[in-house]
């Protein structure tokens, strides 16, 4: 019975330690980013929609500002 109570405090403190630093990290995160998520969950794609068809927003990115 002492084995189980120590183990189960153990993994508390644990999981306590490892929310005290995730916790921080998507705080920031979602601070930075204003809770706009474009990504998939790897962070590899980003979702941008739009109205525009494909060759109109090809179009807009092309062009140049004016100084």
């Amino acid at each position: 019975m002492e084995y189980f109570i120590i183990a189960f405090l153990f993994f508390i403190i644990l999981i306590l330690i490892v929310f005290g630093i995730i916790y921080p990290i998507y705080k920031n995160h979602f601070k930075a980013t204003g809770g706009i998520i474009n990504y998939d969950i790897t962070m590899r794609e980003f979702v941008y929609k739009t109205n525009l068809q494909h060759d109109d927003v090809v179009e807009l990115l092309s062009m140049q500002q004016k100084p």
